[in-house]
């Protein structure tokens, strides 16, 4: 994955957030690509949309600097990766295999095949004792990473950045939510930003967060007060809302309705077999907690999607 596919990544995630701060200017995500492409724009034009063009860069360190640098990693990187993609994977005997990727030792490997980590320590010489602390699965899965991609771009840059970004994204405090409402209305579906599962069995707590709004889905073995950073396990998206909703509607959620919940009440408060707890884009927090036994509709299988979305 190239530099440039990084950043747009970024972008889609984290549009509004701060990307840089220079002195007392701060740029968000939105603003540094916008600045990028109508740099990069204005670069391919003076070239007369040749490629391979050499360019002398003379700057001071600024927000502008960066956006020229972006700018010089965007120019042309769609074109270059349509190229890459109609490109055909050719075997050892010359013949087109479109299933099977070849490895820079010869090795064939299915597409849908799942990177492993020894593969990628081995093929691009990186020390495992790099991905210390770091879930290979959550990382492959972020980045969107396979057999036949991961030679696109700098694997040892992407893991690095992945390093940085753990340490960047600030946790919300999940805890500190009031609830607000004990009835899950229709019109909650469209406006749910967060949504978070507390699963009890036995002295295990298995909880899972999927954050509409910041772009991250979290899981630990634990409840909602230890979630860290080291907790990201993926991105959420828009097909991650997608999947919301339609679970919403097929385990029939509208009209769910807990019984002795205060408004107000703090939701680490909530003590059963499991709890869900959603936020709205109003602010608007509901919260429900059950036993198998006295669960209303198939909160069961809410809860079991949205584990399932982490597994994704």
């Amino acid at each position: 994955m190239s530099l440039w596919k990084v950043f747009e990544r970024s972008v889609r995630l984290y549009e509004n957030k701060t990307a840089l701060i220079f002195g007392e200017e701060r740029i968000s995500y939105k603003q540094l690509y916008e600045k990028s492409c109508h740099i990069a724009d204005h670069l391919y034009e003076i070239a007369g949309g040749k490629e391979q063009q050499k360019v002398f860069i003379l700057s001071k360190n600024s927000i502008d600097m960066v956006a020229l640098m972006l700018a010089l990693a965007g120019c042309g990187s769609d074109k270059r990766d349509n190229q890459k993609e109609q490109e055909n994977i050719t075997t050892e005997a010359g013949q087109k295999d479109q299933d099977n990727v070849t490895t820079e030792h010869g090795q064939a490997q299915a597409k849908d095949e799942k990177l492993t980590l020894e593969y990628v320590c081995e093929e691009f010489n990186i020390d495992e004792s790099e991905f210390d602390g770091v879930d290979f699965d959550a990382f492959v899965s972020y980045y969107g990473l396979t057999y036949e991609n991961i030679g696109e771009g700098d694997p040892r840059f992407l893991l690095n950045d992945y390093k940085e970004l753990q340490d960047r994204t600030e946790i919300p405090d999940y805890a500190a939510l009031k609830i607000t409402t004990n009835k899950f209305l229709p019109e909650y579906q469209d406006q749910v930003e967060t949504v978070i599962v507390e699963h009890v069995e036995g002295e295990t707590c298995q909880t899972t967060v999927i954050d509409l709004k910041l772009g991250k889905v979290f899981t630990t073995n634990g409840n909602i007060e230890n979630l860290s950073a080291d907790d990201i396990v993926g991105a959420a998206d828009d097909a991650t809302k997608d999947a919301i909703i339609n679970s919403m509607n097929n385990r029939n959620i509208c009209g769910w309705e807990a019984e002795n919940v205060d408004e107000d009440s703090d939701i680490t408060g909530i003590q059963a077999g499991c709890s869900i707890i959603m936020k709205m884009s109003d602010d608007t927090c509901y919260g429900i907690s059950y036993r198998s036994e006295n669960s209303t509709g198939d909160m069961d299988g809410f809860v079991s999607d949205m584990e399932s979305l982490v597994l994704n």
